[in-house]
């Protein structure tokens, strides 16, 4: 029998030592793999928030926006409400001293030619002619009043008061916005009545007077006017009358609604909380 020969200690214990040397070669390579990925996912991250933010700039870019309303200059700087004020009073005025100078020259039969030194002889008496049954008729009268013959004989008065008020009309349309073009239209009625009865007082020394409404209707019940005037509506007018009544009227109606309108946010307000918070102050 041959004795066994010792081991050499050169020889490798069973491969040991080769294992741990590949493991940590792996996990090394592991270990830069996911860093490789990490950086990878990181680059693809910011790539996306990029392409995102690009997406959203442009979706802001292609919005559209919203335009600014453009405040509306004043009256007297438009063209458009110049020509718009401008052509009421004309028309208005137009119309009023026409049906004036047709009335004198044709209701009465005759020719009526209005004496400045005393203008209420110069009417004849003639009848009515109506224009609509029952609702209105012409008829010629002077007056020396104001609207409806309120205060009579005040000639100089009226004229004065039409010339300060042409003025303040004038003024007021200048500082209108170009857009209120109801306002502006009231002032050129208001404008054109005064500047028609103005006429007549400085070459008559009285307004012409034709239009009568409700002629066939009386007062029930037995009723009259101070005078023993039995009509519904005993004045005469012309169309400058009812242009500054109309005017007036309106503008009135405005100004109401635009005082109703400043009044009522300040009602609206909201009322004070009443929770425990308000109890416990």
């Amino acid at each position: 029998m041959k004795p066994s020969q010792p081991s050499s200690g050169n020889e490798p214990r069973g491969g040991d030592d080769s294992k741990p040397t590949r493991s940590h070669g792996a996990s090394s390579v592991q270990a830069a793999d996911a860093g490789i990925d990490s950086t990878s996912d990181a680059g693809s991250h910011s790539k996306s928030d990029m392409r995102a933010a690009d997406a959203s700039a442009q979706t802001v870019a292609a919005s559209p926006s919203v335009p600014k309303q453009p405040v509306a200059g004043f009256a007297w700087r438009s063209p458009h409400a110049l020509i718009r004020f401008l052509a009421i009073v004309l028309v208005t005025l137009i119309g009023d001293l026409s049906l004036k100078t047709w009335a004198f020259e044709n209701v009465a039969g005759r020719a009526i030619i209005v004496d400045p030194a005393d203008p209420q002889s110069s009417i004849i008496p003639h009848e009515a002619i109506g224009l609509a049954p029952s609702l209105l008729s012409l008829k010629l009268t002077v007056n020396t009043g104001a609207v409806f013959g309120l205060g009579a004989g005040a000639q100089w008065f009226f004229v004065v008061v039409s010339v300060v008020a042409g003025g303040a009309i004038l003024y007021f349309f200048a500082r209108t916005r170009s857009t209120m073009w109801v306002t502006q239209a009231c002032l050129a009625l208001i404008l054109a009545g005064a500047i028609g009865n103005l006429y007549d007082r400085i070459r008559y020394n009285a307004v012409r007077d034709m239009l009568w409404l409700f002629p066939e209707l009386h007062l029930p019940f037995g009723l009259y006017w101070p005078g023993g005037v039995t009509d519904v509506f005993p004045w005469l007018f012309n169309i400058a009358d009812a242009a500054l009544v109309v005017g007036v009227s309106v503008l009135m109606v405005i100004l109401w609604r635009q005082d109703v309108q400043q009044v009522k946010p300040s009602n609206e307000a909201e009322p004070p909380a009443s929770g425990p918070a308000s109890k416990r102050a």
